[in-house]
């Protein structure tokens, strides 16, 4: 017979830490059957299951002639991500916005957010805690979250009653008053406000972050003020 020849051939793995690599024998020559040893303990021509390493495989012929192959398989460095945050600004806003960095793995890559977003970076985001999955060319898969909060309080507001004004707290950069149908106020954009009607009013307000603020409804009755004010003097 001829002399007992071998080739090998193998399959890198596609994750790192994955053990989806394979291996595989072709014997020729010699007198078969072949019988296959490979250094893990599998018997076959095609050895599976298989992680980043060095592997030998010896083969025998019927007539115990033996063949001798080593080949060695490797994966990919391992897919990682880091996740930065920009809170929202204002309470209840959603201009918070994550930025991410990918390293390794296999591009291109796949951005999975739990609020349905699969862009780099995320953004209109609220707040609360958010979670990428990134999965790469290969289906390897990192995960990582990020928790957006807000970076100023609630923007509260005030409505005082000063004779025949509504006065709302000083401070901000603007005011709207708003009448009691929840309408805007034509020209009322002044820290004070002095109703022609009896009704209920409220003030709408930005402070220097840009951040809204509302007060409560304020009953305001022109005839009581008038018969209070009379009664002072």
């Amino acid at each position: 017979p001829t002399q007992l020849s071998t080739n090998i051939s193998g399959t890198d793995i596609t994750c790192n830490g994955g053990n989806n690599g394979a291996s595989s024998i072709d014997a020729s020559g010699g007198t078969p059957p072949y019988n296959y040893y490979w250094s893990m303990g599998q018997i076959t021509s095609t050895a599976s299951g298989l992680y980043q390493g060095t592997y030998t495989v010896n083969v025998t012929d019927n007539n115990g002639w033996p063949a001798t192959n080593i080949i060695a398989l490797t994966e990919p460095s391992v897919l990682s991500l880091s996740l930065a945050g920009v809170d929202a600004t204002c309470i209840g806003g959603s201009n918070g916005s994550i930025d991410l960095s990918v390293s390794d793995g296999t591009p291109p890559y796949i951005y999975n957010w739990s609020n349905g977003q699969n862009s780099n970076p995320a953004i209109n985001i609220s707040t609360g805690s958010l979670t990428l999955d990134i999965t790469d060319a290969n289906g390897c898969l990192a995960t990582n979250s990020v928790i957006i909060t807000e970076l100023h309080s609630p923007v509260i507001v005030m409505i005082t009653i000063n004779g025949t004004t509504l006065e709302a707290t000083p401070g901000f950069v603007s005011y709207q008053w708003i009448d009691e149908n929840g309408n805007n106020i034509l020209g009322a954009t002044s820290q004070n406000y002095t109703p022609t009607t009896s009704g209920y009013y409220s003030v709408k307000v930005m402070d220097n972050n840009g951040c809204n603020g509302e007060s409560e409804v304020k009953e305001f009755n022109i005839i009581i003020d008038a018969v209070e004010d009379i009664s002072s003097h």
